[in-house]
């Protein structure tokens, strides 16, 4: 049975090809991509990615050549399509049924709290407690 805390961290797998080092990593399982990503390393930057990995040292610091595409691949899993489609903003439409006919409200951003905020203070008499909480749904 998979810990709570599991569900949260990557997967790494290293490999020495020759002599270079070879980082698989697996998102996360939270995160719902199973495909692995992999950076390749010379002997140097794989001493580095260990004191990154073992000593807390910040991955910019310990490996500032490589891109950021290639850090986040090492941190998360995640390559450039997976990660722009988990942190692409979301649009949301609301649509407010009133005495005065329907109200659409279009949020082209994912924050759901500010979402409610603004339905509680600026929406229609319309607004139920019903919808706001059919948005956390």
């Amino acid at each position: 049975m998979m810990k709570i805390g599991e569900l949260f961290q990557p997967t790494r797998v290293e490999e020495k090809i020759g002599s270079r080092w070879r980082v698989t990593v697996t998102p996360p399982p939270i995160v719902g991509i199973s495909k692995s990503t992999g950076v390749s390393l010379t002997e140097d930057q794989y001493a580095r990615y260990c004191k990154w990995r073992d000593d807390g040292v910040l991955i910019q610091d310990a490996l500032p050549e490589l891109t950021s595409s290639q850090r986040e691949a090492i941190l998360t899993g995640l390559g450039d399509d997976d990660f722009d489609r988990i942190a692409r903003p979301l649009e949301w439409r609301v649509v407010v049924r009133g005495i005065g006919g329907e109200v659409i409200y279009v949020f082209e951003h994912a924050d759901w709290q500010g979402i409610l905020k603004f339905l509680e203070e600026t929406g229609p008499e319309g607004v139920t407690r019903a919808l706001i909480d059919k948005l956390l749904d």
